[in-house]
C-alpha cells in the first residue's frame, strides 16, 4: 500500500511538473502554437429610403365657411376642425426639401402663411391663427381669382391643396369655377388636389368637372382624406426604397493547432 501511495505521489507529481512545463513551452514557443480560424459570411438586407421631392411650390386654400361647421360622422367634431388637425399634424410630418408654401382662407381671403419658403415651426405658429369656429360666405371664385398673381411670380410646379364642399357663393360672379380652374391649369404649371366635402350631386359635378382639367388633378374625398392623408404628401414627395444586400465576413476561431502533448512529455523525459 505504501509502495502504491509511493507510485500515485509520483504520477500526480509528474502531471504538475508537465503541466508546468506545457505552460512554459507555450509562453517561450508562441510561434509554434497556430490559431485555427474560419471565415463566417453573413448577409443582411439593407432598406434605404429616399425622398424625391415632386413639386416645388404648395398653396393651401383653406374652407372656414359655415358649411365646414357641420358635425362629421359620430366624432363629436365638425369637419373644419377635423380638416385643421390634418393640416397641423401634415405640417408635423412634412419633410423640407426646399418648398415655397401659401395658406389661404378664402372664407374670405385671408394670408395664414403668406408665400415663401417652407419652414415648419414658422408654419405650426401660423396655423393656430386660424379661425376657431367656421363661418362665412364660401368666395371659392374670389380664390381663384387671387391665385393668378401667386403664380405669375413662381417657377417650378405648383400643387394647389383645395378644401371645398363645392359650393360657393355666386353674388357679382361671373363665370363658374370651372373657367378658373382651365385657365390657371393651361397658363401654368398647376395640380389642383381638391378635398371634397361635397353633400349634393351639383356640387360634387362641379368638383369632378375640376379634376379633368390636367391629368396630375384629382378629387379625394374627405372620407379618404381622413384616413388617408398621405394623399397630401404623395403629391408633394414620394419615397423610393432601395434594397441591397450588405455581406459581411468575419473570421472566428474554432481551435488551437500544437505539438502533440506525448511528444512533450518524451521531450522532458516525462
Amino acid at each position: 500500500m505504501k509502495g502504491e501511495k509511493i507510485m500515485n505521489y509520483g504520477r500526480t507529481f509528474k502531471m504538475i511538473i508537465l503541466g508546468v512545463l506545457v505552460l512554459a513551452w507555450f509562453a517561450s514557443n508562441a510561434s509554434a502554437a497556430e490559431i485555427i480560424t474560419v471565415a463566417d459570411f453573413e448577409q443582411r438586407v439593407v432598406t434605404e429610403d429616399q425622398l424625391i421631392k415632386m413639386a416645388d411650390n404648395a398653396i393651401i386654400l383653406f374652407d372656414s365657411s359655415v358649411s365646414m361647421s357641420e358635425l362629421y360622422k359620430n366624432t363629436g367634431k365638425s369637419r373644419y376642425d377635423i380638416a385643421k388637425d390634418l393640416l397641423v399634424k401634415g405640417n408635423q410630418n412634412l419633410p423640407n426639401l426646399g418648398y415655397n408654401m401659401g395658406i389661404y382662407l378664402y372664407t374670405p381671403w385671408t394670408p395664414i402663411y403668406e408665400l415663401q419658403p417652407y419652414n415648419r415651426q414658422e408654419v405650426a405658429k401660423a396655423l393656430e391663427k386660424l379661425p376657431e369656429k367656421a363661418d362665412g360666405l364660401t368666395l371659392l371664385v374670389q380664390g381663384l381669382q387671387n391665385l393668378k398673381p401667386m403664380l405669375d411670380n413662381l417657377a417650378g410646379h405648383t400643387v394647389v391643396f383645395l378644401f371645398s364642399d363645392g359650393s360657393y357663393t355666386k353674388s357679382g360672379v361671373t363665370q363658374e369655377p370651372r373657367y378658373y380652374f382651365e385657365e390657371l391649369a393651361e397658363n401654368y404649371d398647376v395640380c389642383f388636389y381638391i378635398i371634397s366635402s361635397a353633400k349634393s350631386e351639383v356640387n360634387e359635378k362641379m368638383l369632378k368637372a375640376a379634376e379633368t382639367i390636367s391629368p396630375c388633378s384629382q378629387v379625394i374625398p374627405f372620407d379618404n382624406y381622413i384616413w388617408y392623408p398621405q394623399y397630401q404628401s404623395g403629391a408633394l414627395y414620394v419615397v423610393n426604397a432601395t434594397v441591397s444586400v450588405e455581406t459581411i465576413m468575419e473570421k472566428k476561431v474554432v481551435g488551437l493547432k500544437t505539438d502533440n502533448i506525448l511528444s512533450l512529455q518524451r521531450n522532458f523525459g516525462l
